[in-house]
């Protein structure tokens, strides 16, 4: 879990960071050195460690800021759907009746859609842009997160330590705030990092088909297509990206299984 943390920081630093540690503009070409591999390979130049696009473009440079671009709409992806989901969960988990009902309908109903396809249909409709991309995804995955959080508060709502806050005169919003958000406080961090690897996916594969953000604006996904034409003669224009997506992932993936091994059990106890 230490490692995760050390390496999501990294990752975010690097993201935020990037204006500085990348002082030219990552669609700067240079058609002098086009398709320049990696340094380590023959024909490679430490002016561009990683290589050069088909447009002579620093493959380094469009990854640090292709990592930023990750992280904004990782970020706000992430949070968009937890406050939509986690609202409508708690609502639905904790007054019960027919409004938990017209809620998990909604939700199921909403589940029917495939993700991407709607996500895509959502993009175009708003017009591609990183707001546009933030706000597709948060309408179609706001769902995963107030499922978990219906359940969970459906199983907190009946604790022991619920029914004495009642006894003892506290209120909805007293008992909502003060005792089931804490409570679900591990899980929504877990959801949370989860989402983050899911919008990094389905921005990937948005830029991927060409409907996502500006095009002046670097993305993996949007590197990875550009790549695709030339995987046989320059496959590290398609494996440099990839690997980022793949990494970040993985990042957010390990993390939740140490939550799960190390938190949750304290949690329970």
């Amino acid at each position: 879990m230490r490692c995760s943390l050390l390496a999501g920081s990294f990752i975010l630093l690097l993201g935020f960071l990037a204006p500085i540690l990348i002082q030219q503009d990552p669609n700067t070409q240079n058609l002098n050195a086009v398709l320049l591999p990696p340094v380590w390979q023959t024909g490679g130049s430490f002016q561009y460690p990683l290589g050069t696009t088909a447009l002579g473009e620093n493959i380094l440079a469009q990854l640090i800021y292709g990592t930023r671009t990750a992280i904004l709409i990782a970020l706000g992806a992430a949070s968009g759907c937890a406050v939509m989901g986690i609202g409508l969960g708690i609502v639905a988990g904790y007054m019960g009746g027919l409004i938990e009902k017209g809620i998990l309908l909604l939700v199921e109903f909403w589940m029917t859609f495939p993700a991407v396809i709607l996500a895509l249909l959502l993009v175009v409709t708003f017009s591609p842009g990183l707001l546009s991309v933030v706000i597709a995804i948060v309408l179609v995955d706001w769902t995963r997160f107030c499922r978990v959080i219906h359940a969970e508060v459906s199983e907190l709502k009946s604790r022991e330590f619920i029914y004495v806050a009642k006894l003892m005169g506290a209120s909805q919003l007293s008992i909502i705030l003060r005792d089931i958000i804490p409570s679900l406080i591990p899980g929504i961090i877990m959801l949370f990092s989860t989402e983050m690897a899911i919008s990094v996916l389905i921005e990937s594969t948005l830029s991927f088909v060409g409907v996502s953000v500006d095009p002046a604006q670097p993305s993996w996904g949007a590197m990875i297509a550009h790549g695709m034409d030339y995987a046989y003669a320059s496959p590290w224009l398609l494996l440099q990206p990839a690997l980022c997506i793949v990494f970040f992932v993985l990042i957010c993936m390990t993390f939740n299984d140490g939550m799960t091994r190390n938190v949750i059990p304290h949690k329970e106890q």
